[in-house]
């Protein structure tokens, strides 16, 4: 269907529910190897109900629709979860290079105006100094097996938290709002070479947008797999 008549699109479900229910659903969707060469993988039902849990993890926090979640992750699929249910909560998933220094950081979370910042505990020490000034800011979101023992010792303005420890508490199934296709559904920014980074903001109706070209130029299958090599961001 042509996307103008789309009442509501939202990448984040159509990305991770359009398989649960089906009989490839057990299948594996995704599969990565992150910096230490060490492999996880989840199939399309367990992609659905990981970026459901943090939806409800986002819809649970005092932000408001449409805020703009900032994401510095290392490869691992968690990067997956955080950004397409943001998508999903209806929020604006804001993806940044784990390669980005606190004050670049900071940088971007200021100019995008983040109210929720998720990233790996590992680095949160390092770029936890410049970041309780940015005024939107209210939560960080912490991964990796160190998480609640940062977050347990972090009392500042900006409320950290272990994030397996929250979506553990949610269920696996999330209705998304009736976002449209001309809302914003995530914000990317240039590398910034030749002066400060600029956003750009696609809206939902992108997806739409490349799905006929993948088509007609690729013709994927079902069992086929698409090799990334790089940063997810």
């Amino acid at each position: 269907m042509p996307d103008q008549e789309l009442a509501s699109f939202n990448i984040g479900a159509a990305c991770t529910d359009a398989h649960r229910h089906t009989s490839r659903a057990g299948e594996t969707a995704m599969i990565v190897e992150d910096d230490s060469g060490a492999v996880q993988q989840a199939t399309y039902a367990e992609l659905a109900a990981s970026s459901s849990r943090f939806a409800h993890v986002l819809a649970a926090l005092d932000i408001t629709a449409a805020a703009r979640i900032l994401i510095r992750l290392p490869n691992s699929l968690d990067y997956p979860t955080v950004f397409l249910g943001a998508l999903k909560a209806g929020m604006i998933a804001v993806p940044t290079s784990p390669q980005l220094t606190a004050d670049e950081l900071a940088f971007l979370a200021k100019d995008a105006g983040a109210s929720v910042f998720v990233t790996d505990a590992g680095s949160w020490s390092h770029l936890a100094a410049p970041l309780p000034v940015i005024p939107a800011l209210r939560h960080v979101l912490l991964t990796g097996a160190a998480a609640a023992v940062v977050a347990a010792g972090d009392n500042g303005r900006v409320q950290a938290h272990a994030l397996a420890g929250l979506m553990a508490e949610q269920p696996d199934s999330f209705r998304a709002p009736a976002t449209r296709p001309d809302d914003p559904a995530y914000l990317v920014y240039t590398s910034g070479t030749s002066g400060y980074p600029k956003g750009v903001l696609p809206a939902h109706r992108a997806l739409l947008g490349h799905a006929p070209a993948c088509r007609a130029r690729f013709d994927f299958q079902g069992q086929d797999r698409i090799l990334h090599s790089g940063p997810f961001n």
